[in-house]
């Protein structure tokens, strides 16, 4: 029987080198006599067979090198008996890569809005923001990296865009879109319903909250507002005039901002205070027929006048707010003058009396149904006074000029001195009534 022989290794090279791309391989052959194996001290390179026997080919596959550095690994190849063999393998540097998850990004209005972009590289990169409102982080990384979009409120009512680009050596850059969406439209006011006064220049004030501008329209020419347009938050005040009926009365504010839905404020103004009034509360009339006087009231109501003789009458008889009456009066055939009371009355509110006084007609033949020598009026003429008798009760006492205006109208008792002293001197004519009858007779004053 012969001995054994002794165990051998060897490789055929100690040193190899495998491209950067993943699955290079390279193969190197193991002469032997016994059993060996083989194994590697780095992840990214594997081997085939790890073990056998005798004559073989070691074949050696590397992953992607994804770094821009070289890189090596140790092969070591054992058997017993003998020394062990090493072989090296350098595989080559990968390709500079640079890449992010999305090149187009929307980011909300409000303010310190953030999104996050994956960034995949094998090499150091900075990252630049077109953009005072838009915020990057972090400035520069080295490797697969998250990179942090912060912006600043879009307060404006247009979107606005911004640009990001993250560089690397020995790479394109990647340039990344920012649009940044308008602020969303915002319209309120603090009240819905406002109250006013009645009187002139009276005011209210509401709050306008928004973002953006607006405008605001009165629907009445009887209230005006501060302002009609504005941007942001602001106070709208509303002014109204005087309110010249006894109704409410209201009035319609709209406030308006694009992309957003209107907003109506109602304005109530209070009712006015009840108005009556007339331009004269007592005018004279010709004696003629048809002869006429016209008197302006001043009113917010409906109103009615009256005469309260049939000599005279009026036009129209109701009407309502302002307007004018006409007098009209029949001729007066008698020589004296004579009086009408017209009443313009509404509710509510004070009626007003017009005294109406037509001048006498052209003197004529006293008109007596008083008996003189029943009635005496003394002294007559007279500087101061006079008196008068010879009635009984209470008589009513008229004194006229000759155009026939009325100077005394007074009620009287039997024996009365009647003050005339005042009188310019000169002709009157004196009418008196007493339950008996009238009275004209004419009245010197000295």
């Amino acid at each position: 029987m012969q001995a054994a022989g002794d165990a051998t290794l060897s490789v055929s090279a100690n040193a190899v080198s495998v491209s950067a791309v993943a699955n290079s391989t390279t193969s190197v052959n193991v002469t032997s006599n016994t059993l060996w194996t083989a194994s590697s001290d780095q992840a990214w390179l594997s081997i085939s067979p790890t073990s056998t026997n005798g004559n073989g080919a070691l074949t050696l596959t590397a992953l992607e090198n994804l770094t821009i550095t070289s890189r090596s690994a140790i092969v070591t190849v054992s058997a017993i008996g003998t020394a062990s063999q090493t072989v090296t393998v350098s595989q080559a540097a990968g390709v500079a890569k640079l890449s992010v998850s999305t090149n187009t990004v929307s980011i909300v209005a409000t303010a310190n809005s953030t999104v996050s972009i994956t960034v995949t590289s094998n090499t150091t990169w900075t990252t630049a923001s077109n953009q005072a409102w838009l915020a990057v982080s972090p400035p520069s990384a080295n490797g697969n990296g998250v990179m942090v979009l912060t912006v600043s409120e879009n307060t404006t009512n247009v979107d606005r865009t911004a640009t990001v680009t993250v560089s690397a050596s020995g790479v394109a850059s990647q340039l990344i879109n920012i649009t940044q969406t308008t602020v969303v439209a915002a319209l309120s006011v603090s009240a819905n319903t406002v109250s006013v006064a009645a009187d002139d220049n009276s005011t209210e004030t509401i709050t306008v909250t928004s973002n953006t501008s607006w405008t605001a329209i009165s629907n009445q020419t009887w209230l005006t507002v501060s302002s009609t347009s504005a941007i942001g938050n602001g106070a709208l005040t509303f002014t109204a005039s005087a309110n010249p009926t006894i109704a409410v009365r209201t009035a319609t504010v709209i406030v308006s901002a694009s992309g957003v839905p209107s907003i109506t404020v109602t304005v109530t103004q209070a009712a006015g205070t009840a108005i009556l009034s007339v331009s004269a509360n007592s005018v004279e009339i010709a004696a003629t027929a048809n002869s006429t006087a016209n008197i302006s009231i001043t009113s917010n109501l409906s109103w009615i006048a009256s005469s309260d003789q049939t000599w005279l009458t009026v036009s129209p008889a109701s009407a309502i707010g302002n307007g004018t009456i006409k007098l009209t009066a029949l001729a007066n055939t008698t020589s004296i003058a004579r009086q009408s009371t017209v009443t313009i009355s509404a509710t509510g509110v004070t009626s007003q009396i017009v005294v109406v006084t037509q001048m006498a007609g052209s003197p004529g033949t006293d008109v007596e149904t008083v008996e003189k020598e029943v009635v005496s009026i003394y002294p007559n003429p007279s500087n101061r006074g006079f008196y008068i008798s010879g009635f009984d009760g209470i008589a009513t006492l008229y004194v006229f000029n000759l155009n026939g205006k009325m100077l005394i109208c007074k009620q009287v008792l039997n024996a009365e001195f009647v003050p005339a002293d005042y009188l310019p001197a000169g002709l009157y004519f004196l009418r008196m009534q007493t339950a008996n009858g009238i009275l004209v007779t004419k009245l010197i004053k000295d």
